[in-house]
């Protein structure tokens, strides 16, 4: 765990000075490099015992994610720009590892979006250049709701640590999705 925690921390991070270049963190207590996978684009498909109807609309709306899926600590609409596809969220991604977190503020936009669901991608308006992040959900009828997900990110910074993580958080939002579902009034 103590191993986790320090590659957490990222106190000592290696670039050969590509812009592509593979990164990679310390472990503190034996000095070895431990690796990172790189990119990450996982779709996961889940059962969420809700109304089909009720889960879409929480899915299209990522304002709502804060309220079940951990990985998202904060959302705040936020202004369109020119060539936004969708409203455009301010949007605080967390990951924890024990007391610690890391956060990633981000500016992202609905590109897609239908009565079954959105996907959401990373779109700043800064100028520059960003590695992409993908948030995508969609929900199909049948007793219970199927549920897929897909979540993409482009950078260098995932690591093992993370993938541990995300699949603890992916447990949890299933459950805490439905009873947010729930909460939503009926049209």
């Amino acid at each position: 765990m103590w191993t986790l925690i320090q590659a957490f921390l990222a106190l000592d991070i290696t670039d050969s000075g590509h812009r592509h270049s593979q990164k990679r963190w310390r472990d503190l207590s034996s000095g070895h490099f431990i690796g990172h996978t790189g990119r990450v684009d996982k779709t996961i498909e889940s059962v969420v015992r809700a109304d089909t109807e009720r889960v879409q609309r929480v899915l299209c709306d990522l304002s709502t994610y804060e309220h079940w899926l951990d990985l998202v600590d904060r959302v705040e609409t936020t202004d369109s720009a020119d060539g936004d596809a969708g409203p455009a969220y301010a949007v605080t991604l967390i990951a924890k590892i024990g007391p610690f977190a890391r956060r990633k503020r981000l500016r992202m936009v609905r590109t897609d979006s239908g009565d079954d669901g959105a996907t959401f991608e990373r779109r700043e308006i800064d100028g520059r250049h960003h590695s992409s992040w993908i948030l995508g959900a969609h929900a199909s009828e049948g007793h219970p709701t199927s549920v897929t997900m897909r979540l993409a990110y482009g950078g260098g910074l995932w690591s093992e640590a993370l993938e541990g993580v995300l699949e603890n958080q992916i447990a949890g939002a299933v459950d805490a999705l439905a009873v947010h579902a729930e909460r939503i009034p009926a049209n």
